[in-house]
């Protein structure tokens, strides 16, 4: 299971800190697109939310690529099928983030 880093890449228009997300071990790029810092501690718990209301979060799952989602279920120890279409893909990521 790999281990994430976020790293400060910028700010946004308004002065906000941007991140990436690498991989501690070789440092390789989760996500190349600039993240916000809730996007990208989002990204880094595998989208964990509450379960009673919609968060940011969901939408930071909903914009991933199948790339993305596969790299992120792999440190739950799960292979997504990247033949599948996203919204499947997605869908799958969803129910295992409410089961958990």
């Amino acid at each position: 299971m790999s281990e994430y880093k976020m790293v400060e890449v910028g700010t946004d228009a308004k002065g906000n800190s941007l991140y990436h997300v690498r991989e501690m071990n070789g440092g390789s790029l989760v996500s190349d697109k600039e993240l916000s810092e809730s996007e990208a501690l989002a990204l880094m718990n595998g989208g964990s939310k509450p379960k009673s209301k919609p968060t940011k979060e969901t939408s930071v799952i909903e914009n991933m690529t199948k790339l993305e989602l596969e790299a992120m279920m792999r440190t739950h120890g799960i292979e997504l099928d990247r033949r599948k279409s996203k919204s499947d893909l997605v869908k799958e990521v969803k129910t295992f983030l409410e089961e958990k």
